[in-house]
C-alpha cells in the first residue's frame, strides 16, 4: 500500500494493515482483506506475495462457517474506505462509506464474538490490537 509507511509513522506500529484468515469450507486457508481497492477474498499465497505476517492472533468466533460465510459475502467488493483512512492518519473520526482494514475485523468481532464494540469506525490500528490481545484464544 502507497501510505503503508505514513500509517506505521502516525501508529507508532510495525505494521500498516490487518487482514482475516479462515480456512474455507474446502480446507484451503483464505484471507479477507479490505485492500486499497475492494474488499476481497485471496489465496494466502497471493495475499503473503504481498504483505509479510507481524502479528497473528486466534479468535473462535460463535457461529457457523455458513452464517459467517453470509455476513462477508455481503462486504464484498464495498469500496475501500479513503476517507476512513485518511482519518486514521489524522486521528480524527473516519468519514465515508468504504471500510479499511481494522475496520472490517473489528466488525467481524463485534458481529461473531462477546467482544462488543462500540464507535468501531473511531478505532486506530492500536485500538484494535488491544482489542485482539484481549480476546485472542492464546492469551
Amino acid at each position: 500500500m502507497p501510505l503503508s509507511w505514513l500509517i506505521k509513522l502516525v501508529q507508532g506500529t510495525s505494521y500498516s494493515h490487518y487482514a482475516i484468515g479462515y480456512t474455507s469450507h474446502t480446507g484451503e486457508y483464505i484471507v479477507l482483506d479490505a485492500t486499497s481497492k475492494n474488499t476481497a477474498i485471496k489465496t494466502s499465497k497471493r495475499f503473503l506475495s504481498t504483505y509479510n505476517i507481524i502479528n497473528e492472533y486466534t479468535v473462535t468466533l460463535q457461529t457457523d462457517y455458513d452464517t459467517f460465510s453470509l455476513w462477508y459475502e455481503k462486504l464484498l467488493g464495498t469500496p475501500y474506505g479513503v476517507a476512513q483512512l485518511l482519518g486514521v492518519i489524522i486521528k480524527s473520526s473516519r468519514l465515508g462509506k468504504g471500510i479499511i482494514c481494522n475496520e472490517l475485523v473489528l466488525r467481524l468481532l463485534h458481529r461473531f464474538t462477546q467482544t462488543h464494540i462500540y464507535d468501531i469506525d473511531t478505532k486506530d490500528l492500536n485500538d484494535t490490537d488491544k482489542i485482539l490481545r484481549g480476546i485472542s484464544d492464546e492469551r
